[in-house]
């Protein structure tokens, strides 16, 4: 049932409206704990499609809940109470400690609106990633993804081999 913009859970609980899109760190147990059955499915994606054994999704939420790496989602629900509400993109960040080019690996992405996001928030993406003292921003991505992310600044650095043993 819905009032007013609000959507009725139950008689006791009111789930607050959903808004615009919007990031939200998530750097608590309880935050992390809160998003993951939305975050997810948009990880599990870019897991499956675009790596390579490296990890499985749930790596990724053990990782953010030691505090290894960082999940940022943006979503029309920063609460992640209203059944309606829905994560339009994820992705988690790892920090890069190379002594003299400290920066930040963007492990996974995942999710729509990835074009709207970049447009509303990549500015504050790279100054949250500045603060937090960085002074670039890598990806192993591929083909498809590095000429959508050459639009944002990204070029190609090095080309990436592995050997299986």
């Amino acid at each position: 049932m819905s009032a007013a913009g609000l959507t009725v859970i139950h008689n006791d609980y009111v789930a607050p409206p959903l808004g615009d899109i919007q990031p939200v760190n998530l750097v608590t147990t309880e935050a992390i704990e809160s998003f993951w059955p939305r975050v997810r499915p948009l990880l599990e994606r870019c897991v499956n499609e675009a790596m390579h054994g490296e990890l499985l999704v749930d790596d990724i939420k053990q990782l953010a809940l030691n505090r290894q790496i960082t999940l940022m989602v943006f979503t029309d629900d920063v609460t992640a109470t209203n059944p309606a509400g829905k994560v339009h993109l994820a992705v988690a960040v790892e920090p890069m400690a190379y002594p003299r080019l400290p920066g930040v690996n963007i492990l996974a992405m995942g999710g729509s609106n990835f074009g709207l996001v970049q447009k509303k928030y990549w500015e504050y993406f790279k100054g949250w990633v500045k603060l937090n003292g960085a002074q670039m921003i890598e990806a192993s991505v591929s083909p498809a993804m590095e000429r959508i992310l050459r639009r944002y600044g990204y070029v190609k650095t090095y080309s990436h081999v592995r050997c299986k043993l």
